[in-house]
């Protein structure tokens, strides 16, 4: 075990420490778009805005699903912009953040895969319920085809029953199954209701939406607000959206009430995969107090709930970005101070002096793995027998631009040779020891890749990176 840990998993080509300031950055913006939409929530607390609070929820999943601080950072970096004079693609870790980094990704990678597990044990057993369920009559299903044709809604949707659940509920995503239970059949004055808000959650994606929620959960196990208060947040909110939208359908809010109470006396079980009717009885108290107490006004327009919408997403955009900016600063800080000294005083690179030759072909040199991060950075980590050659997949560049490269040997009192394969096969490099960083300018426009050569006959291990 030993061996394997520190032979295959910690010689992975991956830059830990990159993975460290994505999670970093990607649970700070979840965190701070939770407490923009909480504040929403709070502040608008009128029934005739509810499907915009709804929307809202389904804009924080996305930031939950989606690392959008990472990738404005990417566009800024392919851009080139600046801001004061900071870079997010010069932002390189220092060895205790990548070591961290091995160990808080390491952490975070066993939590993902045992939550998953868990919840997609879930979703098999819920699975095995929708095999197990029993065909509905003809006039039942008749019934039920009609009000899926009255909401527009052309997906065949399957229709069931079965004595295994207490209160209709609607699953799946791409094959969707109503089931409802057995003596429910027999009640035809309560089967308007129900399959009218089942429909209504289908035609509204909420089962969907409830299986990236799980899915959310999974990728931020470690944060309680995520994995804890927003799968509450979006069973409230679908079924108060889904309460508005039954209403506004019958006009008939008593009934529907009435419906809901006596579904509930035989329910409370939540169901994590699936939409149902009923699932706890707090939350039903609060639907029905909120359909009596508030009554419908004038609902907002279409048009006005997608500029709210809009702003809602560029305020969360703004935020995260400013925040990601934020926890970037502070974490190039903590890589100048954790940055560790070599023994040997660091070089400048003028008192390396560059030396070219005719290189021919390379086709016979062995291409080493590297690892491109942000924007144009290239990290390698190679080992070099001695005597050999190793060279990076190639590159295109331009007459008057420049290669940065920056490596660091072990042991440190061997020379290498490190520098760059021209278009026309010749090799121009720099030579020395323990450490190396070096800028080359170029005199050509086409292909090119950086190599480096170990001259002794020892083996020796580079590591570096290079700004292409």
């Amino acid at each position: 075990m030993k061996w394997i840990n520190e032979n295959i998993f910690w010689r992975i080509p991956v830059d830990f420490g990159e993975l460290l300031f994505l999670l970093i950055t990607f649970s700070v913006s979840v965190v701070l778009v939770m407490l923009i939409w909480c504040g929403l929530r709070r502040i608008v607390k009128d029934r005739r805005h509810t499907g915009l609070v709804y929307h809202s929820l389904k804009v924080v999943l996305m930031f939950q699903l989606i690392p959008l601080t990472d990738i404005l950072f990417r566009i800024a970096g392919i851009m080139d912009i600046q801001w004061n004079n900071f870079r997010y693609d010069t932002m390189l870790p220092s060895p205790l953040q990548i070591s961290a980094g091995r160990i808080l990704v390491s952490i975070w990678a066993i939590g993902f895969v045992v939550h998953l597990f868990l919840r997609l044990r879930e979703g098999v057993r819920f699975k095995r319920l929708t095999r197990s369920c029993m065909p509905v009559c003809r006039k039942t299903t008749e019934l039920f085809d009609s009000y899926r044709r009255e909401l527009g809604i052309r997906k065949k949707i399957k229709l069931a029953k079965s004595n295994a659940i207490s209160t209709p509920l609607i699953y799946g995503v791409f094959r969707p199954v109503v089931i409802i239970p057995e003596e429910l059949e027999a009640r035809p004055e309560q089967l308007r209701y129900v399959f009218l808000h089942e429909l209504l959650h289908y035609r509204h994606r909420d089962p969907l939406f409830k299986q990236l929620t799980v899915l959310s959960g999974c990728i931020h196990w470690f944060n309680p607000m995520v994995r804890v208060l927003m799968p509450q947040y979006v069973n409230t909110w679908t079924e108060y959206f889904c309460d508005e939208s039954v209403c506004a359908v019958t006009e008939s809010g008593k009934a529907y009430c009435s419906t809901l109470l006596e579904v509930a006396c035989d329910s409370g079980r939540r169901y994590r995969f699936g939409s149902a009717l009923v699932e706890e009885k707090p939350l039903l108290l609060r639907r029905i107090e909120r359909m009596a107490k508030r009554p419908m006004g004038k609902k907002t327009k279409r048009w006005a709930v997608g500029l709210l919408l809009i702003a809602f997403l560029l305020g969360n955009a703004v935020t995260v970005l400013g925040a990601g900016y934020g926890v970037s600063r502070l974490y190039r800080g903590v890589a100048k101070e954790t940055r560790i000294e070599t023994k040997v005083p660091y070089r400048e690179p003028e008192q390396l002096t560059e030396h070219t030759e005719w290189l021919g072909s390379d086709a016979d040199i062995e291409e080493g793995e590297v690892t491109e991060s942000r924007s144009a950075i290239v990290h390698f980590e190679w080992t070099v027998a001695g005597g050999a050659m190793k060279k990076t997949p190639s590159f295109y560049k331009s007459t008057s631009e420049t290669i940065r490269v920056d490596a660091e040997i072990d042991p440190n009192n061997i020379s290498i040779d490190i520098g760059y394969i021209d278009p026309e096969g010749y090799i121009t490099f720099v030579s020395g020891q323990d450490s190396i960083y070096h800028t080359f300018t170029l005199y050509k426009t086409g292909s090119y890749k950086v190599f480096v050569r170990n001259n002794s006959s020892t083996s020796v291990m580079v590591s570096g990176m290079y700004r292409k």
